[in-house]
């Protein structure tokens, strides 16, 4: 790749360029449901915020719970 590409494209393609892509194509898949597609850009919008720890760093077991579920 020239330098001058590799320039324009690091111009254009910011965090939140690529951001608004992925949940683009999010909302995209699930209109489509293409659930896998939708979950893949959830995942990597995810990654990027550094939601996902590595396993080897996860604390042990959790619990889980929804919005309203007694205990």
């Amino acid at each position: 790749m020239s330098p001058q590409l590799q320039s324009n494209l690091e111009q254009e393609l910011t965090q939140e360029v690529v951001l608004q892509y992925l949940e683009d194509a999010r909302e995209g898949a699930m209109e489509a449901k293409q659930y896998s597609t939708a979950i893949r850009a959830a995942e990597l919008m995810g990654k990027h915020l550094g939601m996902f720890g590595k396993k080897e760093e996860q604390p042990g077991p959790m619990e889980i719970r929804w919005a309203g579920e007694d205990l």
